[in-house]
């Protein structure tokens, strides 16, 4: 990769603040849709220096079609359907298409949904019952035997307990049933993915600087960038990709309806690397939607992946069950050093430890050998908005935004990159095309305090 510009102040005609998958995907389309223009990639080198962090920096997230949502859906088929074309052409490989699993109730909500949902995009599933998913993988326990939810506890007691209740009578004879989808769903790298994406845009020529953006402000005809300390980009458009740090700083006019809240997962070694078994996602409390009365309501499980170089580990995590929401940058920054982190991972790691020690016990390092840290807590922001999806939209002339991503974007960064960069192209006097299955209302953002009628007018025109 080209080395950082170190000059404090220059101007290009693109810049895109967030060097993440979605701005490293939105640069790299920019590079390729314009040719000759200059662009520029502004973000942190290292997460730790900056106090910017971000949630790519993992070796394991679910990659699949099957969703309950069709604009999910559909970003998730476009990106996919490129992964082989940027692993070629970057020569990094970041996709294993293992397939994967969507556990729930037996003619339940959840299914349900993911079945309608795959119908209406044309995405194949198949149905596969309790007895199937024993013949399919021995190795794994999906089944009534584990669904099993935990003892009802308070708040303050999260983590405490770690053996399974007994089923009650009805729960006894509620049935378990799968939906699979075969590659290319299945789990990628989100680091290598980025690697790959940021290898391809400074192949194209384009220009990465490595900083932390204080400030966007209007400057005549162009936007000025401030990097602090003295140190100025410039540019005639700029697409702002920054996730959960959005409303930290002045980067937009108004800040934006996001709840950002923690969320834990847990990674731990396996005995053994040739376990073919695909990611998970299970859905099997009774509240199939919303906030989790039981990390059971929603869970999801990866197969052995490498990390650093080190053994095989398999990736579990969680739902609504363990989060709690972030009011600040401080709060945001503490989660991710500080001691409420570790009392939050805590409790989650007991949980999900006894969970996983349930459906695959017989794959998994037992506690008892010390010779390694056998689990490992992995840690993020989720930032949510009102809708679900991401707000993708001019936010002023020459300013477009892609944020509030909601832990879902990962899968679909190449798609919602390529759409951010032909939005930040296109004549924003023209209605917007997002493609087939995508309304166009589908991304418009909501703002924490009402925009004033000026400002709607002023949006209009746009």
């Amino acid at each position: 990769q080209r080395a950082p510009d170190k000059k404090s102040s220059r101007m290009y005609d693109f810049a895109v603040v967030g060097n993440g998958l979605i701005g490293s995907a939105a640069a790299k389309y920019l590079v390729r849709q314009t040719g000759d223009a200059d662009i520029v990639l502004i973000g942190p080198e290292r997460r730790e220096e900056s106090k910017i962090f971000d949630c790519h920096d993992d070796e394991a997230r679910i990659c699949r079609r099957l969703d309950v949502d069709d604009v999910w859906a559909e970003l998730a088929t476009r990106s996919m359907a490129r992964y082989n074309e940027i692993q070629k052409e970057s020569g990094i490989q970041f996709h294993y298409p293992c397939g994967c699993l969507a556990v729930g109730r037996r003619g339940g909500t959840y299914l349900n949904a993911v079945s309608a949902c795959a119908a209406r995009q044309g995405v194949p599933l198949k149905a596969l019952s309790e007895a199937e998913l024993k013949s399919h993988w021995p190795e794994l326990r999906l089944d009534a035997t584990l669904l099993r939810d935990f003892d009802e506890r308070s708040d303050d007691k999260k983590g405490c307990s770690t053996h399974f209740v007994e089923e009650s009578d009805e729960e006894k004879h509620i049935e378990y049933a799968a939906l699979y989808e075969e590659g290319p769903a299945g789990h990628i790298s989100p680091t290598n993915f980025l690697r790959a994406q940021l290898l391809l845009f400074t192949r194209l020529g384009g220009h990465y600087v490595h900083g932390v953006v204080e400030r966007l402000s209007k400057d005549d005809d162009c936007w000025k960038v401030d990097l602090g300390a003295g140190k100025n980009i410039f540019a005639k458009k700029v697409l702002v990709a920054t996730n959960a740090w959005t409303n930290f700083r002045p980067l937009l006019k108004h800040k934006l309806a996001l709840t950002l809240t923690t969320q834990t997962a847990m990674r731990r070694r396996v005995r053994s690397s040739n376990i073919k078994i695909p990611a998970i996602i299970v859905r099997a409390g009774s509240n199939q939607f919303g906030s989790s009365a039981s990390f059971l309501d929603a869970c999801y499980f990866l197969p052995p992946v490498n990390y650093d170089n080190d053994d095989q580990w398999v990736k579990i995590g969680h739902g609504t069950y363990f989060e709690r929401p972030l009011a600040s940058e401080e709060e945001a920054i503490a989660w991710y050093q500080g001691y409420e982190a570790e009392r939050a991972d805590c409790y989650a790691r007991c949980d999900l430890s006894a969970l996983l020690q349930r459906l695959c016990g017989n794959l998994i390092i037992k506690d008892n050998d010390f010779t390694k840290p056998h689990t490992i807590p992995i840690k993020c922001v989720i930032p949510k908005t009102p809708s679900k999806r991401p707000y993708l939209a001019y936010f002023d002339q020459g300013l477009v935004a892609c944020v509030g991503c909601n832990g879902y974007a990962a899968k679909s960064s190449d798609e919602l990159g390529r759409l951010s960069a032909l939005l930040l192209l296109h004549n924003n006097r023209e209605p917007f095309d997002f493609g087939p299955n995508i309304p166009p209302d589908a991304f418009d953002p909501i703002f924490a305090t009402p925009a004033t009628a000026e400002d709607h007018d002023d949006r209009s025109r746009r």
